[in-house]
């Protein structure tokens, strides 16, 4: 009877043990990444003040990060994605009309799969594909290729 009631006892600790972890799971993997999606809204915007002087220097966006470096507008460390393993943020610039004036759009950006690196798979996978699902940017980024005259980023 005592084994009995101590196995049980077992079971219900498990059980427990397990529903918390079920609460907690989320809620950390919530936090770890505020924490991490404000220091990539830092370079971000970085990258973003870069790309406005480059452009009220030479008329247009700068097409790559390198270039960005080499010319002095942006500090080398800030090209990478934070927490990404060595990745670089994914810089697009575009020529388009605006009102029958040519100009150019920029697009910066890091996904979600690349800045939450190491933290929880699944829940860096749902947050990912409820980010696709929504018809938005799976990640955070500055600019938008398709909108003149747009430099914010899409978490404002």
């Amino acid at each position: 009877m005592k084994l009995r009631n101590g196995l049980l006892a077992l079971l219900v600790a498990v059980m427990a043990a397990l529903c918390v972890a079920s609460v907690v799971r989320p809620m950390r993997f919530s936090q770890q990444r505020a924490e991490r999606e404000t220091v990539v809204k830092q370079r971000l915007k970085a990258i973003g003040e870069a790309q406005e002087r480059y452009r009220k220097e030479k008329g247009t966006y700068c097409p790559t990060l390198r270039e960005l470096v080499g010319g002095g507008f942006l500090a080398d460390s800030l090209r990478m994605i934070p927490f990404a393993d060595g990745k670089e943020f994914r810089l697009q610039v575009s020529a388009m009309e605006n009102e029958g004036e040519p100009m150019t759009t920029m697009e910066c950006g890091a996904l979600l799969t690349d800045y939450l690196t190491g933290l929880d798979a699944q829940e860096t996978e749902r947050a990912a594909r409820q980010a696709e699902e929504a018809g938005g940017y799976p990640g955070l980024r500055i600019g938008d290729l398709n909108r003149p005259n747009y430099y914010g980023g899409n978490w404002e």
